[in-house]
């Protein structure tokens, strides 16, 4: 039957979620109210790398975490460039840190270098939440 399916699907689920040490089994057949993440999605984060919790966040602090992101981001990418520059001018013997660090646009690090070198390698930013200039990523990392 449709409940039996249900019943199977759901201890497999919970079966894969201990396996992982994902499980917190609760202390009645109810779920607790504390849990703000169920065992499926915290699987699929396990098993996908991503889970979606819709609503989970109001839109003012999606739009907080967005701006953030994208300030820390434009900071990140501006570094790179000037690092870039810095690689770039050392070949030249120019006095290449001090050249790049007062570049204060990618457009202006992109007009210093060679033709050709207007592109980066892949970019990933790590730990944003330890950053002191992002303090709503941090909040959010932090939150209980």
């Amino acid at each position: 039957t449709t409940q039996n399916r249900k019943e199977g699907r759901k201890s497999e689920v919970d079966n894969l979620a201990r396996r992982l040490g994902l499980h917190q089994p609760p202390k009645s057949k109810k779920r607790p109210k504390s849990s703000l993440v169920s065992t499926k999605v915290r699987l699929q984060y396990a098993t996908k790398g991503h889970a979606a919790l819709r609503g989970f966040l109001d839109e003012s602090t999606v739009k907080m975490l967005y701006d953030e992101c994208n300030r820390v981001s434009a900071i990140e990418t501006l570094s790179a460039w000037q690092q870039k520059v810095d690689v770039q001018a050392r070949r030249g013997k120019q006095n290449a840190h001090a050249v790049a660090t007062k570049l204060g646009s990618v457009e202006e690090c992109q007009d210093m270098l060679d033709s050709g070198a207007d592109e980066l390698p892949f970019l990933q930013f790590f730990n944003i939440w330890k950053r002191d200039d992002a303090p709503t990523v941090r909040r959010g990392c932090l939150f209980p």
